[in-house]
């Protein structure tokens, strides 16, 4: 049992937001809210904003698209392709998703 599970048992609202669980799969013996970010594909890692991974995305995005796959599309709509492993730029506080994860458990709060 998980702690979620067990607060959620004990009558405590569980919220799916967070670096642990990362809420990419639904669990609803955890959660009693399961919130999704607008503007942000179901895996966090996948987002980048360097002109470099925005390149390699786009050459695979056109790649699917050649090939007609869109099995990268993910359930919100949004393509979901990685590049890099990591990446650094400096950008503003919401370009990447641990901002605008914290400003909404502090609001959930």
């Amino acid at each position: 049992m998980t702690i979620p599970q067990y607060f959620k048992q004990n009558s405590y609202t569980t919220i799916g937001l967070g670096k642990t669980f990362q809420n990419i799969s639904p669990d609803s013996l955890s959660w009693t809210k399961d919130i999704h970010i607008e503007g942000y594909q179901f895996d966090p890692d996948a987002i980048y904003a360097g002109s470099e991974n925005l390149k390699i995305i786009e050459e695979k995005k056109l790649k699917f698209l050649a090939e007609n796959n869109i099995s990268r599309i993910d359930k919100y709509g949004i393509w979901y392709i990685k590049a890099n492993a990591t990446e650094n730029e400096n950008v503003g506080d919401y370009s990447y998703f641990d901002e605008a994860q914290t400003s909404e458990a502090i609001k959930q709060l």
